[in-house]
């Protein structure tokens, strides 16, 4: 599912069967991936549960709710 709703289609399955990146990372970098996040949601809800996707957000780890 992670592949299969890659929107940039810049994954791809390794020999193991696992999604990897298709680009560079340094393509990745310059914006090939638009970070829409469709992989993860589908991993996470139509897949095996797999997949997380971390996005730092400056000065949000610092929250206490």
């Amino acid at each position: 599912m992670c592949v299969q709703e890659c929107a940039g289609k810049i994954l791809t399955l390794n020999e193991a069967g696992l999604p990897v990146l298709n680009i560079t990372p340094e393509e990745a970098k310059k914006g090939r991936c638009s970070e829409c996040l469709a992989c993860e949601v589908d991993c996470y809800f139509k897949g095996a549960g797999g997949g997380q996707i971390v996005l730092p957000i400056p000065g949000l780890d610092d929250l206490r709710f």
